[in-house]
Order: C-alpha cells, then sequence, then structure tokens
C-alpha cells in the first residue's frame, strides 16, 4: 500500500452537512443524502450525515498516523506491526 502521496478517488475538497446532506463546501454539490428509513431518529440521521462529512478528513489524519505509525515498525516493534495491519486494512476499506 502506498500512502505517502496517495491520490484519493473520493471528492475532493471540504465536506460540510446542511440538514440531512452532505455537500462539497468549494462546488455546493451534493455528495450523499442521508434518509430517515425505518426507526432512525432524525437526531441520528443528522449524526450520520456529519460523521460522513468528516471522512475524508478522518482518513486523512488516519494517513498521517499510518505514516509516523510505520516508521516505528520499521524498528521491529512486533505490537506496532499489528496495529499497522489493522489501520492498513481500515485504509484500504476506505480507499479501494
Amino acid at each position: 500500500m502506498k500512502t505517502e502521496a496517495m491520490e484519493t478517488k473520493h471528492t475532493k475538497g471540504e465536506w460540510l452537512t446542511k440538514e440531512l446532506a452532505v455537500y462539497n463546501a468549494e462546488t455546493g454539490k451534493t455528495i450523499a443524502q442521508v434518509g430517515l428509513w425505518g426507526a432512525t431518529r432524525e437526531q441520528e440521521a443528522e449524526a450520520n450525515a456529519k460523521l460522513i462529512a468528516a471522512a475524508p478528513d478522518l482518513l486523512n489524519a488516519l494517513l498521517i498516523i499510518y505514516n509516523e505509525y510505520k516508521a516505528i515498525v520499521n524498528n521491529k516493534n512486533h505490537e506496532a506491526e499489528i496495529t499497522l495491519a489493522i489501520v492498513e486494512h481500515v485504509i484500504e476499506k476506505a480507499t479501494l
């Protein structure tokens, strides 16, 4: 997995929420719409929209942590190797 200069496939730019929509701050285009299906309360749907909007920032923070932690693994720390494998799996899940 190459993470240092990784090119993302998701919509670039800052993601924001308004009501139950997630949109790109620069273009104003909707990225996702969170619905109220089943027993989902509006408060829960708003929290889901905020989590979706935070996804690019969360991924970026995780990539920074991954790259820093990778240096520790290179010094043969077994616990760090396990943690790095978990982080790598999550990054791949979000980007592949």
